[in-house]
This record gives C-alpha cells, structure tokens and sequence, in this order.
C-alpha cells in the first residue's frame, strides 16, 4: 500500500475529505480506497470504534474474527491492547491464540525459525515451547504418524503433545487485573479464596491493582484464563532495558507492530519519559505506551519508580523471589511434556513395545554473575556518578562485532550482552560492569586461527571501553583558562559514562528522529573502524548542525568507494584503482593491469576478496550483474603485498615523513581527528624501500583489530587533548568542508553525456543508472541517507580518468 494512501487513513480522512492527489493513486475509486482501509486495519490491529473501518463493515464480531485471523496466520504478536475485546468478548487468551498458532505451525511440519522472534519469545513465556521443546514434539508427532501405518494407533492431534494450561509468568503488583469471560460452569470450580480475589475484580469500579489481592489466587485465576492483565504506563513514566535473558532469534517480518519496537530498543533512555520519546520520534504517544507496555509483560524492560509494598497485601512480600523463571533454564520447560506425553498412545500394544523417543537436551543459560571491581584502567563509576551524569558518549560499532561476540564462544556468561547488542542495538552505561566483567574472563593466550580474530576484537572492545568511560584523563570540553597569576591551566566538565550503539539499529530509525536522538542524549560519538561494507553500517549518523562532536566518518558517503577516489585525486597518490557501474559488461581489462598479478575487488555492500589476473574478467563481469565494483591493483607477485597502519598525527612512526601521509595531514586537517592510514606495498615484501608504499585507504575511529595500533590511537587522544573545545570545534569545521568537497566530487562524476556515438544499450544502461540514482535522491529527501551508485567507468592511475 502507498505510504501516502496509509498516511491519510491513519489519521482517519474519509473519502469525502481525500485530497484529489490521494484519490488518483488508488484510481478514483471510493471502492478501492474502502478495502485499503480494512487491509490497513487488520494488518495494523486497530480498535474497531477508533477507526474508519466502523463506517465500512456492519459487523464488529466478524471484523475482530478476521482481525484475529490475519494475525494468527502472519504470527504477529497477540493483539495485548485488545485484550478486552478478545479475552472478556470472544474468550481467546494469549495462550489460546499462541496455542492455536504453535499447532497450526506444527501441524504443517514448518520450521521453528518461522516464529518471528517478539512472537517466539512470548511462546516460551506462556507455552514454555521453545526450540529444543519444538523439535521433541515434531519428533513424537512424527513417530507417532510412521508408528500408525504399521497398525500401533491413531493418530492423535498436535495439541495432545501441547501444554494444557499456561506457565507460571512473571505478575508485578502495579499491574492491573480485569475479569475477563467468566461463566457459572467457571466459578463452581474455583475455591474460596479464589472466588474472593474474583468478587473483589468485579466488584471494583475500575481495573484493580494485582499487589492490592492475594498473590497465589490471582495467578491462579490468570492461569484459568479468568482475568487479562494490563500493563499500565503514563507518558510521563520512564523504562530501562536491562540486558536481555534468554531472547530467541530466528528471524523478522517488518510487520508495523514489530518495526516499533525495534524502533523503541534503540531509542529508549532511562532519563527520557515516554512522551518525550514519543516526540522525538515523532510516533503516537498510544503506539510507545502500548508497545513499552509489552516490554514490561515480556520483562524486557524495567519500569523506573519506587514501589510503595506497604499498600500490598502481605503475600506479595519477596514475590520475585518466589517465581522462578522457566525460561532461563529449557531443562524446566521440558517438565511438562516428560509427563504429559507417558499416555500419549492408548493402544497397550505400544505401550509394551520396544520404541522409544528420547527428549533432546536442553540447554541451560546461566545467570550473569554481577560486577564487583574493575582492574583495567579506571575503578568501577559509583550510582551516584551514574545518576548524576548528563549526557554520555555514544560508541558506534556494526553487526559484524556482534558477530564475533557471538561465535567465539569467549565467556558462558557473554552471550545474554551479545544478543542485546544485536537485537536491542544499545547497551548502557549501566550494563557495562557486567560486561565488562564477563569479557575480562576471556583468556589471553588463545591461538586458534580465525578464531584468534574473535578473540582480539572483544579484548581491544574491553580495553576501549574502559578507556573511554568515566576517564578524566580525557579532558573532554576542556578550556585554556588563566589563574590570577597568569598561569593557563585547563578546566574540564565531569567525565562521561559510555552507551554502546549499533550501527544498523540506528539506521531503522529516519534520518531527523535519529539526529533528534542523538542530540539529547550524547554529547561525543566514537565511531569503531572501520566499519563493514555489509548491511546497513555504512550509514553512519550524517553530519547535523546539532549533532555531537564525532570521532568517526561525518556522512556516510565517507565510508564508501568514493571517498576512497576522493582522496587519491586530493594526494595524487593511490594504487591503480577501476571503478564500475552495476550493469556495465567489461570487454577487457585495462592494458596497465597486465603489469599485476592480484588485485581487491569491492563490491558495493560486502568486504574485498583477493583475485588473480587470470580469472579476473570472468569475475568482475559475474559480480557486475548484481552491484557496482571498485578493483584495485594489490601485488605485483603471487606473494602478495605488504600493508601498513599509521596512526593519525604518529610522528614517531617510520612512515610518518611519507609525503601521501603528510599531505593527507595537511589538506585533512587529521591532527584534530582520530583514525588510522593504510599503506600498502604491491611491489615487493622489503618494506625498506620507502619510495614503494602507496596510499591505500583512511578510516576515521578508534580500530578494534589491531591492539597496538588501538592503544596508540587512545594515547594520541589523551596526549594531544582532542577532546578540548577548541580542538572539538576545529574538527567539526573541517568535517564540514571535507564533507561538503566530498559531496561535490560525487556529484561531478554523477553525470553522463549521451552523445551521438553511443548506441542504445548504452543509453538503456544510462537510463537505468540514472533512475536508480533519481529514487536514491528521492529517498534521501525522505529522510534515508543514501549513497550513489556510479554512473560511467572511473579508472584512476595518478589521476582519475573517465572510460
């Protein structure tokens, strides 16, 4: 649906009031313009009385039965700020519609990874099903049907192998209870104290307080699907995300509810109230109460307020003591279905035969132990100095460090700050002693090949944070001021508690809210380098006149091919370098080639890979087809080349008197930055010939490959104070005209002149290029920060050249 269509019904405009722009997109038709309007509602889950749809469909029953239906077939979420219409109207339960949904996924043998991942996590918590329990019971099922035809039994529904009623969860005492559908049948069933919490519900004019009742029977009337609970938050309340237990990921769909709440994850401060939040997003206030409401039912996030216990009934007393969670141990969920499926087969034939199925292990999360020292660089920060912090430093890393947090099997207890980071995108400053603590655990000696890598980025991340964090030594908005006497001396503001961010996360949320949220909450971003070409961590937060000062890439085209040609026509100096539009057929290499035996090659959104001269046509032309490719001339020999890092403003480093290095310290202004340059060799392995090394790339940042030429980066930081004012202000000067230059060199050979001589599958690609181009800028007016393809060949050889 067009996004300006869903727009206006949003904001609820009728037919009679739809501007004639809107109306000409849906073909003049009031008709097609109706169905647009059910589709939207159902797809968004929107109250029946609150929308246009009341003015479309008579029935409001068979509305919330489709409503209900959608969702159940596209595993969405369960519609939790309707719950009065579906628990109290219709009798459905977030356990009736997640087991409804688990046995039609079962019954249809689909995968578990087909749950998206907000929908499997609540699975677990009410249904205790997580992957091990799916796969044991597709396993029984599956027996069970190979077992009939041999004459054993029938056999029996998915929903024999399923639990009967939900698992114990997690009740605060703030959160509210309502009765739901209760019938006669339902009370004579209940006991005493039962019925008396029950009476008490129906009897109180509003929604009543589950603290205010006996612990034991309100979740005992829960469990019975007697009452809903409803999770009660005011713009005015503020929410922490704690590192994330026991999370499933297996995939997203991008449905609205979901794209919320990822939006949210990143978003989301301890110190910013939900109304504030929702304006810096410029979100509906009731879509950020409802989706953080699902935060608090899902204990993904913590509501900051003092809980007055002296107003709650005395069972209440160490209530988070007395529930346990069965999600952080899947041993517990197995419990159920261990004696649940003894009696699975009634025939008595195979209850004395030999077949037997085994219940597959579980797997065991342990707890995060808490952190009680730091021995790095600095003492651990107290809470005072965490409340009384202001703004914070931002450090922007991308998924691929996520990545290796993941894989590398560093630390038991590594894993629950691992998932955060990928799925909430942002760990806080508040996490960060746990964190920290569990990657001090990581040991040091460790040589195993590729996985050396995993561990070396997670010991230099250790070290970078500690560094960063609450360090005075850093002098950040520092001013010269003069004594009576005369002396200067500098003056800093407090040092700064650090918030991780990803890269990616970042990017889902549009380009002003992003600004919007930066701005409030950090004042110095510190961006890892370099950052990888996958994904969507090239789009680095732009360049805004409120923005924090950035130690990274100010735009993202900084972290593209072109800032790479860029800097070789600035300095003169680069290998010989080809740059290629997606589409284009390459006929044959270019004659100066032949004079190399290996070369990069770059294809726009992956990292490089390593080619010989003798397949590379082949492969540039197959990767052509499917983006556009940067190639570079590496070595001479099939030993390969040598490649150097250089420290911004290192003056004590060998190379630093290369003239590419001081020229790029002159025209860049890099005294006032901090990052790394690449030399490379192609020549030869003898690195004392110093006229051999050529320029190769620059990244703004702090590196997190390389321990050495990290710490020399961090030393240079503090030792040349770059985190004063004076120096802030210059780099962010210098940033804007390298930013704009950069810009202007792109647009320069953005261009393409169709002349005459050029035949029409030319001018087919031309036309093609450019309407990729013309809706990346419409993209960017929008609000999306978009990097262009190019548009003709560029090849650059001391000079950049168009082919």
């Amino acid at each position: 649906m067009n996004p300006e269509v869903e727009n206006q019904i949003r904001n609820n405009v009728n037919w009679t009031n739809l501007p004639n722009s809107i109306r000409q997109l849906i073909g003049n038709s009031q008709k097609e313009y109706e169905k647009c309007i059910v589709s939207y509602c159902i797809k968004n889950q929107v109250r029946f009385k609150e929308s246009l749809v009341k003015q479309i469909r008579r029935d409001e029953k068979k509305y919330y039965e489709d409503l209900l239906s959608y969702s159940k077939d596209n595993f969405m979420l369960y519609p939790y700020h309707l719950s009065d219409i579906f628990v109290r109207g219709l009798r459905i339960t977030p356990f009736n519609y997640y087991l409804e949904m688990m046995a039609q996924l079962m019954t249809s043998e689909r995968s578990y990874d087909t749950l998206p991942n907000f929908t499997a996590f609540d699975c677990v918590r009410l249904l205790g099903v997580g992957r091990n329990q799916y796969i044991d019971i597709m396993n029984k099922y599956r027996s069970s049907n190979r077992l009939r035809t041999i004459g054993f039994s029938r056999r029996k529904p998915i929903k024999s192998l399923l639990p009967t009623s939900p698992c114990d969860i997690l009740i605060e005492p703030w959160w509210r209870l309502n009765a739901g559908c209760i019938t006669d049948d339902d009370v004579k069933l209940l006991n005493s104290d039962e019925k008396k919490c029950l009476d008490s519900i129906i009897d109180y004019e509003k929604p009543i307080e589950a603290g205010k009742l006996d612990h034991e029977s309100v979740h005992l009337l829960y469990r019975k699907g007697l009452v809903y609970v409803d999770v009660p938050l005011d713009k005015n309340d503020c929410v922490e995300v704690p590192p994330l237990e026991s999370f499933v990921m297996n995939r997203i769909t991008g449905d609205y509810f979901e794209t919320l709440l990822y939006k949210l994850f990143v978003s989301i401060d301890e110190r910013t109230c939900l109304d504030e939040l929702a304006t810096l997003l410029e979100i509906d206030l009731d879509l950020v109460l409802n989706a953080v409401s699902l935060y608090c039912r899902l204990s993904i996030a913590k509501k900051k307020q003092h809980i007055d216990e002296s107003s709650f009934d005395s069972s209440w007393r160490d209530y988070k003591s007395k529930f346990q969670k069965q999600i952080k141990s899947e041993e517990s969920l197995l419990q159920w279905s261990s004696k649940k499926n003894e009696n699975f087969f009634e025939d008595e034939d195979l209850k004395s035969s030999p077949v037997s199925i085994n219940l597959s292990e579980s797997l065991s999360l342990k707890t995060p132990s808490p952190r009680t020292e730091s021995t790095f660089l600095l003492a651990s920060p107290s809470e005072k100095e965490k409340a009384e912090c202001g703004k914070k430093i931002a450090f922007l890393f991308d998924s691929t460090l996520t990545a290796f947090l993941m894989m590398g099997n560093l630390s038991s207890g590594l894993k629950n700050h691992a998932v955060t980071l990928f799925e909430v995108g942002k760990l806080t400053d508040q996490s960060l002693d746990n964190f920290i603590f569990e990657l001090e655990k990581i040991p040091n000696d460790i040589s195993e090949g590729e996985a050396q890598r995993y561990f070396d980025h997670a010991l230099i991340f250790k070290s970078t944070i500690q560094f960063l964090r609450y360090n005075t030594d850093l002098k950040l908005f520092s001013n010269l001021k003069e004594k009576e006497n005369g002396e200067k001396i500098y003056v800093e503001d407090e040092p700064l508690g650090v918030d991780l961010l990803r890269c990616e996360s970042l990017a889902s949320l549009d380009e002003d809210s992003r600004q919007r949220i930066l701005a409030k909450n950090y004042s110095i971003i510190f961006s890892m380098a370099p950052y990888s070409s996958s994904g969507e961590a090239h789009n680095s937060p732009p360049l805004c006149t409120d923005s924090p000062f950035h130690f990274g890439p100010a735009i993202p085209e900084m972290n593209s091919f072109w800032f790479k040609l860029y800097l070789y026509k600035l300095i003169e100096d680069g290998p010989v370098s080809l740059f290629l539009p997606k589409g284009y057929r390459l006929q044959h290499l270019p004659s100066i080639f032949k004079n190399f035996e290996k070369f990069l090659i770059y294809t726009w959104g992956h990292d490089s890979i390593v080619a010989t001269y003798s397949n590379l046509l082949l492969v540039l032309n197959d990767s052509l087809v499917h983006s556009p490719i940067l190639v570079q001339c590496y070595a001479e020999h099939e030993d390969g080349s040598q490649t150097i890092h250089i420290a911004f403003n290192d003056t004590t480093h060998p190379l630093f008197e290369h003239p590419s290095v001081k020229k790029l310290h002159e025209k860049l202004g890099l005294k006032h930055f901090c990052g790394y340059i690449t030399l490379i060799n192609p020549y030869s392995l003898d690195d004392k010939n110093f006229d051999e090394w050529v320029f190769l790339d620059l990244r703004y940042g702090i590196p997190l490959f390389d321990n050495k030429l990290n710490l020399n980066i961090l030393s240079l930081f503090r030792e040349n104070n770059l985190g004063c004012w004076q120096n802030l202000n210059s780099m962010m000067d210098i940033s804007r005209k390298v930013s704009t230059d950069l810009t202007d060199f792109i647009q320069s050979y953005q261009t393409i002149g169709l002349n005459k001589q050029k035949n029409l599958a030319d001018k087919s690609h031309d036309y093609f290029i450019n309407s990729l181009n013309s809706k990346a800028l419409k993209s960017k007016k929008l609000n999306h920060s978009v990097v262009l393809f190019p548009t003709q060949c560029i090849l650059f050889n001391k000079d950049i050249k168009i082919l």
